[in-house]
């Protein structure tokens, strides 16, 4: 939130009753379940603009571990989103205005301003907080232990 107020958008963190995880795995028959863990659904705490979820989050905690996943979309294509997400051809257009009511993106939020500002105020508000940052690649051994981790199965994945 930090961030975007330094870029002038005006970002809530809009607070609700504590909630369940969302599942790991899709639910059957679920139209979007990578949407909808990471934006459609409104957890407990959603990062908000103009009453709409900017920031997608996720978090894995294993063996005393945590990850924790945020994005925020620099533009959304809501009718390609729509189908790439949502198998039934006559649904897309619903799913489309659905998803554009409830969620935006950077674009939206600071029309005209540039992704690369946005970069460099997320670096330093995380700086600010935590620390320098030490940026750095995974080994290939850790990249292939946390997708082995965290997807082991990937055959749901439609894209």
């Amino acid at each position: 939130i930090e961030a975007l107020e330094a870029l002038d958008v005006v970002a809530v963190l809009q607070r609700g009753d504590a909630c369940e995880p969302a599942p790991v795995r899709p639910v059957a028959g679920d139209p979007a379940p990578p949407l909808r863990a990471c934006f459609e659904e409104h957890r407990s705490e959603t990062v908000q603009v103009s009453g709409k979820k900017l920031v997608g989050s996720a978090q894995a905690r294993k063996d005393g571990g945590l990850l924790q996943h945020g994005s925020i979309p620099l533009k959304n294509d809501y009718e390609m989103l729509a189908r790439l997400f949502c198998p039934a051809e006559n649904a897309r257009q619903a799913f489309a205005e659905s998803y554009r009511r409830r969620v935006t993106s950077f674009s939206e939020a600071a029309p005209g301003v540039h992704p690369s500002r946005l970069a460099a105020a997320l670096t330093a508000a995380f700086s600010r907080a935590l620390g320098p940052a030490d940026a750095g690649e995974l080994t290939d051994a850790e990249r292939d232990e946390a997708n082995r981790q965290l997807h082991p199965d990937v055959s749901w994945w439609r894209v």
